[in-house]
């Protein structure tokens, strides 16, 4: 029986705040949506928002790992990202494959049946996205720059 996760993650950066991950998961098994989790972080620290896409992707592979209680070996791993230097990183040529982010999440990815990586736009990322954005908003709010 086909078993896959599908991952969507998205971050949202605001420069002089830090950033927020995201992540939403479907979980389908024999090909129909079984159910889905999700969650987001604010992360308290500079970056560029590349590096806050970057950093969301790893967020939704380690959630969802934890999440599935480390028994991933039926699964296939589908990351989807709206972030097309995310997709580079993670499942792009061999020398962007060399990031140190990529290198210790190859701990969690080869328990999975076998993993890939695609770009979608960011009008079918709308969950994952929203997350991001709330979560950062909450963290403006408690450090109190909300702007009107």
């Amino acid at each position: 029986m086909a078993r896959t996760l599908r991952v969507k993650t998205d971050a949202s950066y605001k420069q002089g705040i830090g950033f927020s991950v995201a992540y939403e998961t479907e979980v389908h098994i024999g090909g129909k949506s079984s159910y889905t989790f999700s969650d987001s972080k604010f992360i308290d620290k500079k970056s560029k928002s590349t590096d806050a896409e970057v950093v969301g992707v790893a967020y939704g592979i380690v959630e969802t790992y934890k999440n599935m209680g480390g028994r991933v070996e039926d699964y296939v791993l589908i990351l989807e990202s709206d972030c097309e230097h995310a997709v580079r990183i993670y499942g792009g040529e061999k020398k962007q494959r060399k990031h140190k982010l990529h290198q210790t999440l190859s701990h969690f990815l080869k328990d999975f049946n076998s993993w890939r990586i695609n770009w979608i736009p960011r009008t079918t990322n709308q969950k994952a996205n929203a997350l991001a954005k709330t979560e950062l908003r909450k963290a403006e709010d408690k450090k109190g720059n909300v702007e009107y």
